[in-house]
């Protein structure tokens, strides 16, 4: 990348006077409108970052142990797949 194509990128107006970044960022283009209003179950930004996230999976695995725990630990849970190491052995 050269000095020509940073230039080229930083938002500025016609006198060279930098542009703020509300009003250089394209709007009308995506979904996620900066004016929206967002409900739980729209897949709306934050939900769907959440539901990207790394620690999403266990919280769902947390959330079915406490809501529906006999249903979780007869259907869901698997004994037979929980791996026992030198340093769980001894805790119980």
């Amino acid at each position: 990348m050269s000095l020509k194509d940073l230039l080229d990128m930083i938002p500025v107006n016609e006198n060279g006077t930098l542009v703020s970044p509300w009003k250089s960022l394209a709007t009308g283009s995506t979904v996620y409108e900066l004016n929206d209003k967002w409900a739980i179950g729209d897949g709306g930004p934050a939900q769907a970052a959440w539901e990207k996230s790394s620690e999403f999976p266990f919280i769902k695995q947390i959330a079915n142990a406490v809501m529906k725990p006999a249903k979780y630990f007869s259907l869901l849970y698997d004994t037979d797949k929980v791996i026992r190491t030198p340093i769980t052995i001894g805790k119980r």
